[in-house]
């Protein structure tokens, strides 16, 4: 138990090694967006007061399916797929009243290699990084899976997730899901998860360690990544991340590791 980092413990990590504007960065998916668009891959378009309905019916021209999600969402809440027949003149003023700002997003095209798992859900891989001095290390990663009809991966919705080895991108846990249901088998694809290998795996890594030396002051991050059919993608970054996404599975606490980094990194902030 004691080796186990928790979420109050991951925010103190946050606030102590990441400077202060990351937060805001991370929780805002359209600043994430401006600051990582080349890795995105795709087009995504931010929609508040000011957006006009012809910016909307412009973006829908060129992707007449896409994916809706509150700007400040989390845990996959709020987000799903319209296409063009549900866009009409009051689609903006809609939800900006429900929700707020938020973003609508060219959807993935995801690869064979990884819809295999769960082709209705766009499947991901989480990867947590620490930016030490310039030098990026990985200290834990996690696959996300959707399962039955959902067309999302998340935990929080309902989604399973398990542990991988970041080394060589091979699953090697069996999938949990938040009731602490626990899977050889995904329950759909019938795709035995552990021992899965993981697409183009140095790719992903490179990816990574491109991400987590982009953005000034990031020094503890967790990035989420699908395969698409062009390759690995940026789905977003995320300043705390779900810890247990990382442990739980395998039982198996990250906080030794994470403190034998910390005391060797000197960080200063202007």
């Amino acid at each position: 138990r004691s080796k186990f980092n928790s979420l109050k413990l991951q925010y103190g990590y946050c606030e102590q090694f990441n400077s202060p504007n990351i937060a805001n960065i991370c929780e805002d998916k359209s600043k994430t967006y401006s600051y990582l668009k080349e890795y995105y891959k795709r087009d995504v378009l931010l929609i508040d007061e000011r957006t006009k309905q012809t910016d909307v019916n412009q973006f829908v021209k060129h992707h007449k399916k896409f994916i809706f999600k509150p700007l400040f969402g989390h845990s996959g809440q709020g987000i799903k797929i319209f296409d063009e027949a549900d866009i009409d003149n009051g689609f903006v003023d809609e939800k900006l009243s429900l929700f707020g700002p938020f973003i609508i997003e060219e959807i993935i095209n995801q690869a064979q290699e990884m819809a295999v798992l769960h082709s209705q859900s766009i499947n991901t891989v989480r990867i947590a990084t620490l930016n030490m001095n310039g030098l990026v290390y990985i200290y834990g990663g996690a696959v996300r899976i959707g399962i039955g009809n959902s067309n999302i991966d998340n935990a929080g919705a309902g989604g399973i997730y398990a542990s991988i080895d970041t080394n060589i991108g091979v699953i090697v846990s069996k999938a949990m899901d938040n009731k602490s249901n626990r899977y050889v088998l995904h329950p759909d694809s019938k795709v035995i998860l552990p021992g899965f290998k993981l697409p183009m795996w140095d790719e992903a890594i490179k990816l990574i360690k491109k991400l987590a030396t982009t953005i000034p002051g990031a020094n503890l991050l967790a990035w989420d990544l699908a395969y698409s059919k062009d390759g690995w993608c940026l789905v977003e970054a995320n300043d705390i991340g779900e810890q247990y996404l990382l442990q739980a599975p395998e039982q198996q606490g990250v906080k030794p590791q994470l403190i034998k980094m910390f005391d060797q990194i000197d960080i200063k902030y202007n």
